[in-house]
C-alpha cells in the first residue's frame, strides 16, 4: 500500500528534509531559466557536483554595536563561499560619498557571485544608495538585535560606554529606514541569551528560505512578505522547523 502524504512519518521526514523548500526552489529555477531540457536542468539542479543554476546569496547583516555583526559577516562568508565586502570607512562620516561609491563598485564587480556585505548601510542615506542598481540588491537581511542594557554592559571604560550609547541611538534612529527599504527581504533575530552557534543556526534557517535572483536581469525574486515581528523571530529558526511563510503562487498578483 502507498504510503499516504499525510503519515506523521512521511510528514516529519520531508519537514527534516526541508523537501518542500527544495522543490520549491527547484521549480522557480525552471520557472527563471526555461530550458529546452526540463529533466536534464533538475538532473543538473540536484547533482552537487555542478555549479548552474546554484543559489546566490547577497546578505545584509544590521544591528546595534556590539551584536556580532561583523563576526557572523566572516562565518557567513566561510559557510557560503561568497565573497565578505566591508565598508572602508576610516575617517569618512556616515553616508559619505566616498564610502557609498566604494561599496557599490564592489558590489557591481561580483554582480553574479554571493557576497556578505559588513558594516553597511549605516544610514539612511546608505540604505536607499542600494536601490540604485539592482546589482546592489540584498536577498536578505537579517537584523540582530539586543537591548541597550546587555550592549552597555559590554564597555570597560565609561568613555567606551559613552560611544555605544551614541551609536546604538544612531541605529534606532536608522532603523525604521531600513525595514523600509528592505521590507521585502529583512528578518529580526532577538540575539538575547544567544549562544553564536544558536545565532547562526537561525541566520542559516533564514538564508536557506531567502529570494532567489533572476539571472538575466540580477533580479531579486522575493520568496513572500518578510517576517518582521520581533516575538515571532524568537521561535528556534532550526534547518527542520523553520516555517514555510510563502504564499501561494497563485495567490501572488
Amino acid at each position: 500500500m502507498a504510503a499516504k502524504i499525510t503519515d506523521d512519518a512521511i510528514v516529519k521526514y520531508l519537514e527534516e528534509q526541508q523537501i518542500y523548500i527544495k522543490l520549491q526552489k527547484a521549480m522557480e529555477a525552471l520557472a527563471i531559466h526555461k530550458p529546452d531540457n526540463p529533466c536534464g536542468f533538475l538532473k543538473d539542479y540536484f547533482d552537487p557536483t555542478k555549479e548552474s543554476c546554484k543559489a546566490t546569496h547577497r546578505v545584509i547583516v544590521l544591528g546595534p554595536p556590539c551584536s556580532g555583526k561583523s563576526t557572523m559577516c566572516k562565518c557567513l562568508s566561510e559557510k557560503l563561499s561568497a565573497r565578505l565586502i566591508c565598508a572602508e570607512r576610516s575617517n569618512q562620516t556616515l553616508g559619505s560619498t566616498e564610502v557609498i561609491e566604494s561599496v557599490r563598485t564592489q558590489l557591481q564587480q561580483c554582480s553574479n557571485d554571493s557576497w556578505i556585505l559588513d558594516d553597511f548601510p549605516s544610514s539612511e542615506l546608505e540604505a536607499f544608495s542600494l536601490r540604485i542598481s539592482p546589482d546592489c540588491l540584498p536577498t536578505v537581511v537579517i537584523d540582530l538585535q539586543l537591548p541597550l542594557e546587555t550592549v552597555l554592559s559590554r564597555a570597560k571604560t565609561e568613555a567606551e560606554r559613552d560611544q555605544l550609547k551614541k551609536r546604538y541611538d544612531v541605529y534606532k534612529i536608522n532603523r525604521p529606514a531600513y525595514f523600509k527599504v528592505f521590507e521585502y527581504c529583512i528578518r529580526v533575530i532577538d540575539c538575547t541569551d544567544l549562544s553564536l552557534q544558536d545565532i547562526e543556526a537561525r541566520v542559516m534557517a533564514i538564508i536557506t528560505g531567502a529570494g532567489t535572483l533572476k539571472t538575466s536581469s540580477n533580479e531579486v525574486l522575493p520568496r513572500g512578505p518578510a517576517i518582521i515581528d520581533e516575538k515571532a523571530e524568537k521561535i528556534a529558526y532550526t534547518m527542520s522547523r523553520a516555517p514555510n511563510t510563502r504564499p501561494a503562487i497563485e495567490s501572488v498578483n
